[in-house]
């Protein structure tokens, strides 16, 4: 699954929720995008410290495993 499709399924599930979902599931909303974003940080700095650039970050480039890893695609 690619990172967009995840932030739109996350979306719609949190339109359908009622308004008083509580901190805990803002929290462990919050910790899986961090999550997201330091696996791909970690990605693009192996990558750039062996001299390969990334030209196209963007969240569909960003794919998720069953796990919920993320993996950065698309380097050209």
């Amino acid at each position: 699954r690619s990172l967009a499709a995840v932030i739109r399924e996350l979306r719609r599930r949190r339109e359908a929720e009622p308004a008083g979902r509580g901190k805990g599931a803002a929290l462990d909303h919050a910790r899986f995008v961090a999550k997201i974003g330091a696996q791909a940080a970690l990605a693009l700095d192996h990558a750039h410290r062996r001299e390969v650039l990334h030209r196209d970050v963007k969240p569909a480039n960003i794919l998720l495993d069953d796990q919920g890893d993320a993996h950065v695609t698309d380097f050209g």
